[in-house]
């Protein structure tokens, strides 16, 4: 596990090092304290709008930060021909997969820190004061955050950096509408339909059970089996994925 961490370490530099990153965490920070100049155009709701607002803005910069920097982090490495050189050294492949995502993960939870101490700041000074279920709601956005860098991870191994920020981006977007997919194979009368949605309900990532911004919005605490299961899904979903990417990797032919 040496080298794994070893290269978590190095990986974890060079995304901070990233102007993308920086350019990111800038507009992020932005469209997160922006919302409080949007609030009084709603007559009546401006705590509400600020706290949903914000939270959706530290969700959406934190995916385009995964996708943005996440989704080539293992293709630069193949394509400046640096993967022969770290191969070739006592690392393993599975290792190499491994540093990359925890290292890209720290990254992420970086600036996911910073986006979140701005979200309350201004939750706290313009939003109704500091609430609970403000820290379970962005706590579910770093688990999901999690499973979406194992995603970028898979993708960026196996494709260009291009094809794996839209492939990312898209399972994202899927995996939101999961459910809707489950009731799709529950009301079709449509074999073939009704297989092909469940197939695509289990295989997609089930993010609509991390949104909780309608708990932000109306105050209501999220469950805490809710927070815990989504928890140890990320956990289990990420690895899976990882051992997918693993398997993949082993495979290819960097001659």
């Amino acid at each position: 596990m040496r080298n794994t961490w070893i290269l978590a370490r190095n990986t974890f530099r060079e995304a901070v090092r990233d102007r993308l990153l920086t350019t990111v965490l800038v507009f992020g920070g932005i469209l997160v304290t922006g919302s409080v100049v949007l609030a009084p155009l709603t007559l009546g709701e401006q705590d509400r709008v600020i706290r949903d607002l914000g939270l959706s803005a530290v969700s959406a910069f934190t995916l385009l930060l995964i996708v943005l920097v996440g989704t080539g982090m293992v293709h630069r490495e193949i394509d400046r021909r640096t993967i022969e050189t770290i191969l070739s050294q006592p690392v393993d492949r599975a290792h190499f997969i491994l540093g990359k995502f925890f290292g890209m993960y720290a990254s992420v939870l970086v600036s996911f820190f910073v986006l979140s101490a701005v979200y309350l700041a201004v939750a706290t000074l313009f939003g109704g004061g500091f609430r609970w279920h403000l820290l379970e709601a962005l706590w579910l956005v770093a688990v999901e955050a999690f499973v979406v860098t194992a995603i970028a991870i898979l993708f960026s191994a196996v494709a260009s950096p291009l094809l794996s920020a839209v492939f990312t981006s898209l399972v994202f977007v899927a995996g939101h509408l999961a459910d809707d997919l489950r009731l799709l194979a529950e009301q079709s009368g449509n074999g073939a339909v009704a297989a092909a949605s469940q197939f695509a309900y289990v295989l997609l990532p089930a993010l609509h059970h991390f949104d909780v911004r309608n708990n932000v919005v109306s105050g209501v605490p999220v469950p805490p089996d809710q927070i815990l299961g989504c928890t140890a899904y990320s956990i289990l979903y990420a690895g899976a994925v990882l051992v997918v990417t693993i398997v993949v990797f082993h495979r290819r032919d960097f001659e």
